[in-house]
């Protein structure tokens, strides 16, 4: 595997502009992992976000598929060389708004922290929970649109409809219609039986 490089390039989002320049690569925390992005998606919220906030500055996107080349202390099921895709941690400027599948409480955070999650640049650091592998039937521009449907399914099936997550006792059906490939990832997620 080849060597981690000290910078990479991104793309600076801010009130009035995007502008490519060079940042620090940033390192893994717990529970971690660091992705060299091989594709990204854009949603709305990326060319959005910046009408509505003041003093606005980020790199943004969330959803990347890549290989992992770092994990962070505590990520076992992750290693490097690993093909993936995941969900980074969203950020609004300088709010943190996610360190988890819905947690949604902002705090207030360190420019270059708010820099480290954002998918607009070489390498990009996901939570290891937002983080699936794909098959290499799967190509990376595939994988990249994939996290979110699955953050918008776990958001809908788990906290709307209240379905919980690791049900104790028998397993039992649950009948969803949804991607296959999003479906068998919830379903080891959930441990229920999925019907499609």
């Amino acid at each position: 595997m080849a060597s981690i490089p000290s910078e990479q390039l991104g793309v600076l989002s801010t009130k009035t502009s995007e502008t490519l320049q060079t940042f620090p690569v940033p390192s893994p925390g717990p529970g971690e992992v660091l992705i060299q992005n091989v594709a990204v998606a854009s949603n709305p919220k990326d060319w959005k976000v910046h009408l509505f906030i003041e003093n606005y500055s980020a790199i943004e996107g969330n959803d990347v598929a890549g290989i992992i080349v770092k994990v962070g202390e505590g990520v076992t099921e992750y290693k490097g060389g690993e093909r993936v895709a995941a969900f980074s941690i969203m950020y609004s400027g300088n709010n943190k708004a996610s360190s988890s599948y819905v947690t949604f409480a902002c705090i207030l955070t360190e420019r270059f922290v708010c820099m480290q999650y954002g998918a607009y640049a070489q390498y990009t650091v996901a939570p290891a929970e937002t983080t699936f592998p794909i098959p290499e039937s799967t190509s990376f521009d595939e994988a990249a649109t994939l996290p979110l449907a699955v953050g918008t399914a776990f958001i809908g099936l788990f906290k709307r409809l209240g379905i919980p997550e690791k049900p104790s006792g028998t397993s039992t059906s649950l009948r969803i219609s949804l991607f296959a490939g999003v479906l068998i990832w919830l379903r080891k997620k959930v441990n229920r039986k999925v019907l499609s």
